[in-house]
Formats: C-alpha cells, sequence, structure tokens
C-alpha cells in the first residue's frame, strides 16, 4: 500500500512521469498487480487526491507527539 500511495503521490505532483512497468520493477511487483493495486487505492480514496487542510492539522498534531528528539 505504501508503494502505492508513494507512486500515486508522484503521478499526482510531477508533470512527467515514468511507465507503470518502471514503478512496478523499482518497487518488485508485476506491472499488473500495480495497476490493481493503482485502482483500488483511488477507489478506496473515492479517487480524492488532496488532503484536507483540517484533516492535516490534526494528522501533524497527532505525529508531532512522536517526534524524534536526537542525544547531544
Amino acid at each position: 500500500m505504501i508503494l502505492t500511495a508513494c507512486i500515486l503521490a508522484i503521478k499526482y505532483q510531477e508533470d512527467i512521469n515514468y511507465v507503470n512497468s518502471f514503478y512496478a520493477k523499482v518497487g518488485g511487483i508485476k506491472t499488473e498487480e500495480l495497476i490493481n493495486l493503482e485502482l483500488e487505492f483511488l477507489s478506496l480514496s473515492k479517487f480524492e487526491m488532496t488532503v484536507n487542510k483540517k484533516i492535516f492539522k490534526r494528522y501533524v498534531e497527532f505525529l508531532s507527539q512522536y517526534e524524534y528528539e536526537e542525544d547531544g
């Protein structure tokens, strides 16, 4: 799922993209499987590729409690 989310984010943001066979090879899966995963991901997200600012802010606040603190 992470691979699919990353690929869809790249495709959404970038003007020029690689073909699915390239992304599938990098991800270690078959092209057909990647296509199916993309379709499933998009269907589950109702083809919405943006995040509401209010929801994004809540996730940032939630994740910030796990902020990494480096020693020294």
